[in-house]
């Protein structure tokens, strides 16, 4: 199980020297630092008032203590932007890292998440933050997922490489009548089993995920590294959500190891693909058990987005290619539903050279987005 620990660290691109200089003596009245927990209640009110107030770091003690404090320095996993003259809070990015979850990872491949500054706030905060984000936790690559398009237009001037992830599906051949899906008529029928490569995917428990990874993959080769324990502790350990985890290979590649959830709406099901690691490859032996897994949970669809891998190893599985373009309606969002396609971008940062690989379940996309059931004290707070 190689695992690749290059320290090689990116650097965002500076804006154009002379707005640069018109841009200094407005940010020059910020301090930027990460959230302290004496910071977190005013942070918590300016996310209720400048965000949303049912958002989960608003709402939920037990999500925040699990996905923002980080488990050893016990610092929040935010970085804020503080007016000097008042102690207002301005701007604030979370972010996440695989290490987040395996502090034995000794890189740093950042998940900056919401991005968010105030209407008054000096122009070009919101890009500082990130630069402060990306200097010191001396980040080997950045990536995001779910950009908005405001955003879209900030990241390429920061040197990001930016695009739509690519998406495919699988429809139940058993479901006569769908709920979720929209003119399901204009979708390709499944292949039939027999025409798939041979099978090669089986549910393995949480318990035997670091066994299976240590003796059949190879982490090496590509960002981020997403170790076994992070696996384990992402995954099986959320407050939660439920998660699968599905060991696959292909005739002459090596191990994988896939991620499903089931998410549910009006009484509908589907299986989202929310993780990948591994050989690629590995992706064309996949298609019988996913197709198994599918009539299993009784879902209406299967899908998985990412960006990185090769679109044609999906076709060999089975899958079918969507577009946010075509007339079959695949929800994307079902905290609360949304029954429209959606295109979801995507941008990264990567030493020249590096190979990047995104998922659904990367930087904070798979998270719950409603009420959470939980009466707790949030942290700093009690």
């Amino acid at each position: 199980m190689a695992m690749d620990d290059s320290t090689a660290t990116v650097r965002l691109r500076q804006f154009p020297e002379p707005l640069r200089r018109r841009l200094e003596a407005g940010l020059a009245a910020y301090e930027i630092r990460f959230c302290a927990p004496d910071d977190w209640p005013a942070l918590r009110t300016f996310l209720r008032d400048q965000w949303s107030a049912s958002h989960p770091y608003v709402t939920s003690p037990e999500f925040v203590r699990w996905q923002q404090v980080d488990p050893v320095t016990g610092r929040y996993n935010f970085a804020i932007a503080v007016r000097r003259t008042d102690g207002a809070i301005h701007g604030v990015q979370a972010f996440l890292s695989p290490s987040h979850f395996d502090p034995s990872i000794p890189v740093c491949d950042l998940w900056p998440g919401l991005w968010t500054v105030a209407p008054d706030a000096a122009p070009g905060l919101g890009s500082e933050i990130t630069r402060f984000l990306v200097r010191e936790l001396r980040a080997r690559s950045v990536g995001s997922l779910g950009l908005s398009r405001n955003t879209q237009t900030i990241l390429p001037r920061l040197g990001y490489t930016m695009g739509f992830v690519d998406r495919h599906f699988l429809l139940n051949p058993d479901v006569a009548e769908f709920r979720l899906v929209g003119e399901a008529g204009c979708a390709p029928r499944p292949p039939a089993e027999s025409a798939l490569p041979p099978d090669g995917m089986r549910e393995i428990g949480p318990d035997e995920v670091e066994p299976f990874a240590a003796a059949s993959i190879d982490f090496g080769g590509v960002l981020p590294l997403k170790s076994p324990a992070y696996l384990r502790a992402r995954y099986a350990r959320h407050p939660w959500y439920r998660y699968r985890f599905h060991a696959v290979h292909a005739p002459g590649s090596g191990g994988g190891l896939l991620v499903t959830r089931t998410a549910e709406a009006e009484a509908a099901r589907a299986v989202r693909v929310v993780s990948f690691v591994g050989d690629d490859r590995a992706w064309a032996g996949a298609g019988r058990g996913l197709l198994r897994h599918l009539r299993a949970e009784d879902a209406e669809f299967l899908d998985v987005i990412r960006c990185g891998v090769d679109p044609a190893l999906f076709d060999l599985a089975g899958l079918s290619p969507h577009r946010a373009t075509d007339p079959l309606v695949l929800p994307h969002y079902f905290e609360p539903l949304e029954r429209r396609n959606k295109d979801i971008a995507f941008g990264y940062l990567v030493p020249p050279g590096a190979r990047y690989r995104m998922f659904k379940g990367d930087s904070d996309q798979d998270r719950p987005n409603r009420d959470l059931p939980d009466q707790e004290v949030f942290p700093g707070e009690a």
